[in-house]
């Protein structure tokens, strides 16, 4: 009989201590990488979720008025300058266009960071399948406005900006 068989064995061995000490440190090390990913997600999810807030408030706020009171954007190539406005066919379309040449309807501060929002009405031809948008003088109303809300900002990800777009029926 040796004299180790005899023995009774309870604890661990310094190699057994140190390879769990070691995997402990790598755990740990690679969860430490994960917060400042969270932390920079979650920022941007709040910068996010004010400006949907604010785009939806100057939504409400703008369709509150009777349909007549709801004036489209002029349309003036300043406001539209990749569009035919003078032409027949009259694309004022506010979802394809830089709003950023628009002046704001509104700014606010939120948490230290700025929020500009604009606003673009234009007409909508309901007899087209897509919902063509057209300039106000180049075809009769039809009842129909499309209202195209932008909210822009600049946080620690760089500029970010939130569309949000709604239309109203003449009743």
């Amino acid at each position: 009989m040796s004299p180790v068989s005899g023995r009774n064995h309870r604890g661990v061995t310094l190699v057994e201590l140190l390879a769990a000490v070691a995997l402990v440190v790598m755990v740990v090390s690679s969860l430490t990488f994960l917060f400042p990913t969270s932390s920079k997600a979650i920022t941007i999810n709040r910068q996010r979720l004010a400006a949907t807030e604010a785009a939806q408030n100057l939504m409400l706020e703008t369709k509150k008025p009777p349909y007549a009171l709801i004036n489209p954007t002029p349309a003036v190539g300043a406001y539209f300058p990749n569009s035919n406005t003078g032409g027949s066919e009259g694309n004022c379309d506010c979802n394809q266009e830089d709003l950023s040449t628009q002046p704001p309807a509104a700014t606010s501060v939120v948490n230290g960071i700025a929020y500009t929002l604009r606003v673009c009405i234009n007409f909508v031809d309901p007899a087209s399948v897509t919902f063509k948008s057209f300039c106000p003088n180049a075809f009769p109303d039809a009842g129909i406005k499309t209202i195209h809300v932008r909210v822009t900002w600049n946080g620690p990800p760089g500029a970010s900006y939130v569309d949000l777009t709604s239309k109203v029926a003449k009743l």
